[in-house]
């Protein structure tokens, strides 16, 4: 039995079996096409991300999240100013496994 799942970081597609192993890779991104282990790199994309909204969501930031090209997640905060964007910066960093900006 697979499951199928598509990441919310990006237009990847994969088939994944009981074990949560990519039995079938539907469909790969850009992003992630010259990718030796493009699973682990966007569970690592999404731990990064997860991570930033919990902090965000938590201060009742108001924000969106873009990935750009190169995997740098992208936090585009809405009247925010820069003391609150170092301490979100801050907060961030040690969860983050891929690179961020918090703009």
């Amino acid at each position: 039995m697979t499951t199928r799942w598509h990441p919310d970081t990006c237009a990847c597609v994969f088939d994944l079996d009981a074990s949560g192993n990519p039995a079938v890779v539907v469909n790969r991104c850009a992003r992630h096409l010259a990718a030796a282990n493009p699973l682990g790199l966007i569970a690592s994309e999404n731990r990064t991300k997860n991570a930033a909204q919990a902090i965000l969501d938590a201060a009742g930031a108001n924000y969106t999240w873009s990935f750009t090209v190169g995997g740098t997640l992208q936090i585009h905060t809405v009247g925010a100013n820069a003391a609150q964007k170092s301490t979100w910066t801050t907060a961030i960093t040690p969860k983050a496994t891929v690179p961020f900006t918090v703009l």
